[in-house]
């Protein structure tokens, strides 16, 4: 038994009365063969689909995801049962088109997310789109949605597929992660002290705002100068700083902690005590150098006194 010409299986035919079939026996036969294999042939079909369909519909569980289609000529959206899962809604229950998309989507974000899906179909690019969903428990959900369009030969939208992805672990995380930075930032320019940091080249990179208002400066005005700027080639009582800052970058074990004087913006002259840190690469190699100092001018004019 063939099918395009790809043996598929063995049919056999015996006979008791004669020892040689005839012209038509083989003919009947033959038809008889063929049409077990078309029989074969889409049974193969079937159970390829049916797999077929049982690992995208593991894929689409495991990834947290649904798959569309959007037929935009009739306005049907079909959903796949994950899909409908994922945004709380009973498939025997819902009947599924752009209004029910629209419907579970969170009210804030309705306008930008159709914006999105317009632009995306009118300047015929994939469609990439973050929204969020109200279950009916009242669970919020992020969604991303990732489509593409099908376009007619005059260029007219025929449909657009795609995957809805559950990211709301991720923005989780990212609102985590936002807040944590705005606590630490607020920490950072709020403390008592200069917490400064320059690279290799003794480029600033970063000053928070306290300690550039110590030195008379806003931040910004020191971001992308060299930190030796704010250190004085001598200090008053004659010693010589004038390499000090590449030489905590070339020896930073010796200058786990140090005291010196700073230049302010003005000219005047604040003792700092300094507290420095090598960052380093994956080589351990010195990448930059974080420090932090503390104001301790007035004990420094005691002790002169």
């Amino acid at each position: 038994v063939d099918a395009g010409g790809e043996v598929i299986g063995t049919l056999s035919f015996g006979t008791r009365d004669r020892e040689t079939f005839r012209q038509e026996d083989i003919s009947l036969m033959k038809a008889v063969a063929d049409h077990v294999a078309v029989a074969m042939t889409r049974m193969q079909e079937q159970q390829i689909l049916q797999q077929s369909e049982a690992r995208l519909k593991l894929a689409q569980v495991c990834a947290g995801a649904g798959i569309w289609d959007w037929d935009m000529g009739t306005g049907r959206l079909k959903w796949s049962d994950e899909l409908f899962h994922l945004f709380g809604l009973d498939p025997q229950k819902t009947d599924v088109n752009i209004d029910t998309w629209k419907n579970v989507m969170h009210p804030d974000d309705v306008l930008l997310a159709t914006q999105r899906l317009e632009k995306a179909i009118a300047n015929h690019t994939p469609l990439t789109n973050e929204y969020r969903v109200v279950l009916p428990s009242g669970e919020i959900r992020w969604i991303n949605a990732l489509g593409n369009t099908t376009y007619d030969a005059g260029g007219q939208p025929l449909r657009m597929s795609g995957i809805c992805l559950d990211i709301t672990e991720r923005k989780d995380m990212e609102q985590t992660l936002v807040a944590s930075e705005r606590k630490y930032r607020e920490l950072i320019d709020t403390a008592n002290s200069i917490i400064i940091r320059w690279d290799r080249q003794g480029i600033i990179h970063f000053i928070n705002e306290h300690g550039a208002r110590l030195l008379g400066y806003e931040a910004k005005e020191l971001l992308g100068r060299e930190a030796s700027c704010l250190v004085p080639p001598s200090e008053s009582n004659g010693v010589d700083i004038a390499s000090l800052v590449q030489n905590i970058l070339d020896h930073p074990e010796r200058f786990g902690s140090n005291t010196n004087e700073n230049l302010k913006k003005d000219g005047t002259r604040i003792w700092f005590a300094w507290t420095n840190r090598a960052i380093t690469d994956e080589d351990g190699k010195v990448r930059e150098i974080l420090a932090v100092g503390n104001d301790i001018t007035s004990l420094k004019i005691a002790e002169d006194a």
